[in-house]
């Protein structure tokens, strides 16, 4: 029943990263175009971590649904 409990917890704390990643790179690309005044060099880096935050998101995804899709 441990097992059960952990494993339930893992996997919600894994999809609680992912959102967060996704927030992240959606809040920065906004707070880039509404608040924020960067020079280009500083836009063009916030822009670049952004993409690349989302990108891992993606791939955490997608690697949880696949390691889920084997569980079942």
């Amino acid at each position: 029943m441990f097992a059960v409990q952990l494993a339930a917890l893992a996997r919600t704390t894994e999809r609680a990263v992912v959102e967060a990643n996704l927030a992240w790179a959606a809040v920065s690309l906004v707070a880039l175009a509404l608040w924020l005044m960067s020079s280009t060099p500083g836009a063009v880096w916030t822009v670049l971590q952004a993409l690349v935050v989302a990108g891992f998101a993606v791939l955490q995804h997608m690697s949880l649904k696949t390691r889920q899709e084997m569980d079942s």
